[in-house]
């Protein structure tokens, strides 16, 4: 979206509190106003971006690159020496270095800088973000494999100028490719560097595929050579493949994306089960990790509409359906702080299985590797639910994300138990406004309102413009994707002061 110059003025106006709407407000409108005129949401934002771009691009090593650092001394606005303490529940090998820029976890870090430039008129957020961007895909890409040096395990090293893995236990981890989240800014990418696009796409096929013709992978593979490993068919990284592979034929026509779909969707569709659950890999076919598989749903419906209509559609379609079945079959129950989805089940019998420290339940507060929260499974709801035509399945999913929202109105996470990352925030910002979207009532965005106060005084303080990685630490970090916090502060903003602006639904956190 661009901006003219009177609409920069107006929404400029409407940014700072100078123009009112006009409308007649209700006693709960009134509350929404008042808190809206007390905290500057877009303050904290803006001040934010101001200093990753002022302090935070590159220019460390002997490549000077567009690249934005990932993790920065909250006060000196530096990179550290050595590496700071860990936020809790992350493993070693996941964290950048001192230096370490990972886009896949700045996605809506990016969107965050589209957004702001289209807010304020000033093209340097966008530019901002889009050098990051098109010098990660220079950079970044290994030329033997085409894949990224992003996601769960890698970086780039913005002071060595190459593509490293974290360490774990003293030692570096392979270069393992994983993504993180699916591919964002795909558009951007291919027109700014369409071959390195499809070499990337063509690399998942042949490298990160272990056996193309059963389409047995693992997510992980190796990043600078061929070495794909097999039995770890995550449902999550194979609807990330999916997505980008349908991109690639819609924009090529080449029949090798197309029939790649293929061979991955028919293998979950082989994995179905008389109650429709999908195990979460070949190692495991006892578990079945159900944000995992309607994160998959979700995926094959978008991949659907990029594909002409034919078998593969259908088959992408059929599998989604089937992923509907056995989602809305279970005992979920997120209304429940106690309790929350069946993320985690038997896939025999559908029965909720231990797993992450629970027995099976979707946590409301307190991420760590492989937990998952029921604001992040409600968001994932929500985005089945836009998809879907009007319905009965359609309805469910309406309300499980309504029903979370309820459950969120009076949880707070304790903060003096365990550590909180900035992304668990967001999460929930969003679901409470997918709920308000969905009923229009006007207690789901004073939630949300009251969200973003408590983020900002857990996360933000006087002594630096940027966030903390999380409640317990002091110290920028990217991991724990304060970047979707943003968005939910700057989507909140926006609801609230009725801008001509769309802020993107973020559900890529799962």
């Amino acid at each position: 979206m661009k901006t003219n110059f009177f609409m920069g003025i107006l929404v400029s106006l409407l940014v700072t509190g100078v123009v009112s709407t006009g409308k007649t407000t209700t006693a709960n409108d009134k509350a929404i106003e008042e808190t809206a005129q007390r905290v500057d949401y877009f303050h904290y934002v803006k001040q934010t971006c101001d200093a990753l771009l002022e302090h935070g691009v590159d220019n460390y090593g002997p490549v000077k690159t567009g690249m934005i650092i990932s993790m920065l001394d909250r006060f000196s606005l530096e990179p550290f020496d050595s590496l700071p303490p860990a936020p809790e529940g992350l493993r070693s090998q996941d964290r950048a270095d001192t230096f370490g820029h990972n886009a896949n976890l700045q996605f809506n870090l990016y969107r965050v800088l589209y957004l702001l430039s289209d807010i304020t008129g000033d093209p340097k957020y966008r530019r901002g973000a889009q050098a990051d961007l098109s010098d990660f895909l220079k950079y970044a890409q290994s030329p033997e494999t085409g894949l990224l040096g992003w996601g769960e395990h890698l970086f780039y090293d913005l002071k060595e100028d190459k593509v490293q893995s974290g360490f774990k236990r003293g030692k570096r981890y392979p270069k393992y490719h994983e993504m993180k989240r699916k591919f964002l800014f795909w558009d951007f990418f291919y027109k700014n560097n369409p071959q390195a696009v499809l070499n990337f796409a063509g690399g998942l096929w042949e490298h990160q595929i272990y056996n193309q013709a059963t389409g047995n992978f693992s997510r992980h593979a190796l990043w600078d050579k061929h070495g794909p490993n097999k039995d770890y068919d995550f449902p999550k990284e194979g609807s990330y493949m999916i997505d980008v592979w349908a991109r690639s034929f819609q924009a090529t026509q080449n029949p090798v994306f197309q029939n790649a779909i293929n061979v991955l969707v028919s293998r979950y569709i082989k994995k179905i089960n008389p109650i429709y659950l999908i195990d979460f890999d070949t190692a495991r076919p006892d578990y079945c990790d159900n944000t995992a598989t309607l994160g998959l749903a979700v995926e094959c419906e978008n991949a659907a509409k990029r594909l002409p209509e034919n078998g593969i559609r259908d088959k992408l379609e059929f599998l989604a359906s089937e992923i509907d079945k056995g989602f809305l079959l279970l005992g979920h129950r997120p209304a429940n702080p106690q309790k929350g989805f069946y993320y985690s089940v038997y896939t025999n019998n559908g029965k909720l299985k231990p797993r992450h420290g629970g027995i099976g339940y979707s946590f409301y507060w307190g991420m760590s590797y492989g937990r998952k929260t029921t604001a992040m499974l409600a968001n994932l709801c929500y985005g089945r639910y836009l998809q879907l035509c009007e319905g009965t399945e359609k309805e469910k999913y309406r309300l499980l994300v309504v029903q979370a929202a309820d459950g969120y109105l009076n949880f707070d996470p304790d903060l003096s138990a365990g550590e909180i990352w900035p992304v668990e925030y967001g999460m929930v910002i969003f679901s409470e406004l997918a709920a308000y979207k969905l009923t229009g009532q006007k207690k789901y965005l004073q939630r949300a309102q009251t969200l973003c106060d408590d983020a900002l005084q857990i996360f933000w303080d006087k002594k630096s413009p940027l966030p903390k990685a999380s409640s317990k630490l002091n110290h920028y970090e990217a991991v724990t994707r304060a970047d979707t916090l943003l968005l939910a502060l700057l989507a909140v903003y926006v609801e609230l002061n009725e801008l001509p602006i769309k802020v993107p639904f973020s559900d890529i956190d799962r």
